[in-house]
This record gives structure tokens, sequence and C-alpha cells, in this order.
């Protein structure tokens, strides 16, 4: 497991940005770029990179040309964020791709960023030197290449050993501020559970509840995390019939890793372990 976090961890060292509320952008413009992305990423699922190097912008086209490019199975533009008075964009995308460990071949679900700039009109993928190009589609992804790096003294030590010690340290780092809350048994309450992101990059967190109770809601406000950044579970319990007899838990799953943080749930008057 530590070992496998690892090497997923390898496309996701990039730390995300604070994200600014931003102005809507004109509609036409809108799906002009969603459309583009659209295409550019369909190519990717394709196989077909001679088409996608059309859609590159003049100042990248060499970069794309000698990058590692990867297929993609699937995709989903989840998020838009648009500067320079909607002349670029940053697209953060989902992802379904084929990830090799050793002689292994793994599915894994991955956010991911793209850049986006117009040019004579029509929007084009172009590298940002301030972006992580691992978080990009075209990014490396040869991890025996990188290890012969590391070997060269150009990388730190990804020996199996240490890339564990590095990934054990990685996976405590993510958390939630508390494992166990008590909702009002008889009248409606909320109570919330902040999760924050350690890891190095972007996840993807959905929830669960092991037993459903009538009347009980957990609802995540973000799903998609950059690293550093925190979202809130909030727990909304509106009694309905009979009293909830056991308590029930909530599980926070963090993709790719599979990393699971659980939220206890009973029914009474005192809420317990809390930092608020």
């Amino acid at each position: 497991m530590l070992l496998r976090a690892a090497f997923l961890l390898l496309p996701l060292l990039a730390l995300a940005q604070n994200q600014q509320p931003a102005q809507a952008p004109p509609p036409e413009v809108d799906s002009a770029l969603r459309a583009r992305v659209s295409e550019f990423l369909q190519y990717h699922v394709e196989g077909n990179f001679r088409k996608a190097y059309d859609l590159v912008a003049e100042d990248t086209k060499d970069y794309y040309f000698a990058a590692n490019k990867i297929r993609l199975v699937d995709f989903k533009i989840t998020q838009v964020d648009y500067s320079d008075n909607f002349t670029k964009a940053k697209v953060t995308s989902v992802i379904t791709r084929m990830w090799r460990i050793h002689t292994d071949e793994e599915k894994v679900v991955v956010p991911m960023e793209t850049n986006w700039k117009l040019e004579n009109g029509k929007w084009f993928w172009y590298f940002d030197e301030n972006a992580n190009r691992q978080l990009m589609s075209m990014g490396p992804s040869d991890v025996e290449s990188m290890r012969k790096s590391a070997e060269a003294g150009k990388m730190p030590d990804l020996s199996p050993e240490a890339i564990q010690a590095r990934a054990q340290k990685i996976l405590k780092s993510s958390s939630v501020d508390r494992t166990a809350v008590t909702m009002g048994l008889d009248r409606e309450s909320v109570e919330k559970v902040v999760f924050h992101n350690g890891f190095p990059g972007w996840i993807m967190l959905s929830s669960s509840m092991t037993v459903p109770v009538p009347g009980l809601s957990a609802t995540l406000k973000k799903t998609t995390l950059g690293s550093g950044e925190d979202t809130v579970l909030e727990l909304h319990y509106k009694p309905e019939g009979d009293a909830p007899k056991t308590p029930t838990r909530v599980d926070l799953r963090v993709q790719p890793f599979e990393q699971v943080f659980s939220v206890e749930v009973t029914f009474g008057t005192k809420v317990t372990d809390s930092k608020h």
C-alpha cells in the first residue's frame, strides 16, 4: 500500500495555488474553451497525438513534440479558472489512465491541470513554466528514467526503502479534525468535520455511510482538493420516526491513494472528540 501510494504521488508534486472568486465568463467563451479542451483530451484517449499537436500553442509545440505523451482512458472537465480578461484559463479535469508500477498496470483516477490561452481567436494548450509539468497529460511518467536520474544525483533517492518511508510520512500528513461526533437525538442538529489535504498534490474525496440512518445526511463542501486545502464534511440530522438505536460511521475515501478517514456518529446530547 505504501509503495503503491508513493509511486502514485510522483505525478502529484505541485502545490495548489489559492483560488479567488472570479466573474462568470461570457457563455460563448466558456463553451468554446470546453469544446477545445474536450477535443484535445479526446485525442489523448484515442492516441492521436498528431491531431492534438494542432491544438498546441506555437511557443509550446517543441515541448509537446519532445514530451512523453500518455494515453487516457477517460476524462471529465470539473473546473475552469479564467485570468487575463478571459484570454487565459487553467482547466482542472478528472482523468482515468493506466499507471505502470514495475510490471503491473493499474487503472487510476486523478485530477489534472492544463493551461490554455487564446491565439488568433482560438484556444490552445500551452506549457506554463510556473506550473508542475507532472500534473499535465504530457508530463514525465517513466519511473525508471526518474530512478536513473536519482542515481546520477539529479533527484532524491527513489529506492523502495526511501519511497516507502516517504510515503508513510505523506500518508500521515492528511487528517480530520474530529473522529467522532454526537448529534442531538430529539432535535435537528448540524455538526462539521474539517478534512485537511496534506498530500503534495491534488486529490479527490468521497464520503459514504456504513449504516444509513433516516434523517442523517453527510455532505462534502468540496470533493477536489489541492495541496494544503481543507474541506468541510457537514453532518445534518433531522429526526424522522424512531430514534436511531445504533451509531453509524461516515468514511472519507481519498483517491487515488485509497486512504480512508472515519468519523463515528452517535446520537445523544453531548458532542465528543471535538476541537470546536
